[in-house]
């Protein structure tokens, strides 16, 4: 992988989104912020690599390498003019603040040609999960001493300042007043004149604050002198410490025999605490002993349902059974009615064709005679029985849809009596004939008739009638 490779590879969220809003770059069809980490740190190494639109269209007008460009925009001073293995000392020991890709840009900057040698190193310790930037590789005992040299003053200097922050931190307020007094008037002092006046300085102040404060004020003074002052101070704050055990002793044993006795009385509420739960478990668990046998019941219960149900499934699959095979037979009667019903329509058929043969012959011999209209009476049917019409020509035959015909009839002085066919009649219609032909003074009446037939017999009763056969 080369250095722009190894950098995305680094990045982490907040490093992504830095860069995307440094370049004014956002990822095609996706939403600000609905892109994953791969995503973004592939369309980076675009952004670096120079072929996304915005950046071919800066590239073509002579704006600079884009990846350089910012690498330039992080903290590269923070490494001071030290060389390559020092630098490595400190950007290793900066890890916990800084995060991997900005120290891998600042050695990148610093010294490019050293980390291009070392990408493969790099590589490896990424895949390896360690930390990256540990590469250096040692050729010679002096080389090696170099390093430790300088791995050792900076975590020496470290550990000194934080030891001596520490022991401050725990000096009284009127021996950080004497501290801070002492810091005013010894920063001036050289380690001779320290060592001069320490025996007339420490007649007035302890020599605890007298160490401490030339320690705070001379930070570049040898690290053996530091330490051997600093190693003075923390015996003589243990000394300290030892004379105040003593004396805070029996306070310190009262406190505690009261915190024991308010303790005990806490663990005995608890305890009775804990009883009283103990006897609300066992409460529940008898509630739940009784719930349990009841459920039991239930479920045997339950069981006795269940077989019912499928014995009653057993017995409904059974008469279903016997109603098919008594549908089948139905099924089989009922064809040979309609057999014996088609037979029999066939029969009545002809029985009407020969008495409409019948009636065609009387028809004829009536009209021989010239008496075969009759004028005097009117039937209204429906539509259904039109075939009337052609049977009994001499007839004044009215069907449901000859209204015209029908208030001709009406206005006839001729005809003086209306018979109604109620077949294929709804009763309103009935009706409304009825209060028609009475609102002209006519007569009426409403017959019942089932067929063609029944109305053919009727009209022939009502001719012979008229005729006075």
């Amino acid at each position: 992988m080369n250095e722009k490779e190894l950098f995305v590879s680094m990045l982490d969220e907040n490093g992504a989104n830095q860069i995307f809003k440094k370049f004014n770059e956002t990822i095609p069809g996706k939403r600000r912020g609905a892109a994953s980490l791969e995503e973004k740190k592939r369309y980076i190494l675009n952004i670096f690599q120079s072929r996304t639109p915005k950046m071919m269209r800066a590239r073509q007008r002579n704006r600079p390498d884009p990846f350089y460009f910012y690498l330039n925009t992080l903290p590269i001073n923070i490494i001071g003019d030290i060389n390559f293995n020092k630098s490595l000392v400190f950007i290793r020991e900066a890890r916990n603040k800084l995060p991997d890709y900005v120290r891998f840009g600042i050695l990148l900057v610093k010294f490019p040609e050293e980390v291009r040698s070392n990408l493969k190193r790099i590589h490896e310790n990424i895949l390896n999960e360690k930390d990256p930037l540990d590469i250096y590789k040692f050729d010679d005992e002096d080389e090696f001493e170099e390093y430790f040299n300088a791995s050792r003053e900076l975590s020496i200097t470290k550990q000194i300042q934080d030891f001596l922050n520490n022991l401050i931190g725990h000096l009284s307020e009127d021996e950080e007043r004497q501290f801070n007094i002492q810091c005013e008037k010894l920063k001036s002092y050289s380690l001779m004149d320290y060592w001069n006046e320490f025996w007339d300085l420490k007649e007035e102040y302890s020599p605890l604050i007298l160490n401490l404060a030339f320690i705070q004020t001379h930070t570049e003074e040898n690290e053996k002198i530091q330490l051997l002052l600093l190693f003075e101070a923390v015996t003589l704050m243990l000394k300290k410490a030892d004379i105040t055990k003593v004396e805070s002793l029996e306070e310190d044993f009262s406190h505690q025999l009261k915190l024991k006795k308010e303790q005990n009385t806490k663990l005995e509420n608890k305890l009775q605490e804990q009883i009283n739960k103990v006897e609300l478990i066992r409460r529940r668990n008898e509630a739940h002993k009784r719930e349990k046998t009841v459920l039991q019941k239930r479920i045997k219960e339950l069981e006795i349902k269940e077989r019912q149900l499928v014995e009653f499934e057993k017995r409904k699959q059974d008469l279903q059974s016997a109603i098919d095979d008594k549908k089948e037979v139905y099924e089989q009667e009922l064809e040979n009615k309609e057999v014996q019903l088609e037979t029999l329509y066939k029969e009545k058929l002809r029985e009407m064709e020969i008495k409409h043969g019948d009636y065609v012959h009387l028809h004829e011999i009536l009209k021989e005679k010239g008496k075969n209209k009759f004028n005097n009476f009117a039937i209204i049917c429906s539509e259904e029985l039109k075939i009337i019409k052609q049977l009994f020509p001499e007839n004044t035959i009215v069907l449901k849809k000859e209204d015209q015909y029908l208030q001709e009839l009406l206005m006839s002085e001729e005809t003086k009596f209306f018979y109604i066919i109620d077949h294929n009649l709804s009763r309103e219609e009935a009706l409304n004939y009825i209060i028609l032909i009475s609102g002209q003074g006519k007569k009426h009446k409403l017959i019942k008739i089932s067929n063609v037939i029944e109305l053919m017999n009727f009209i022939g009763y009502l001719n012979h009638k008229e005729r006075g056969f």
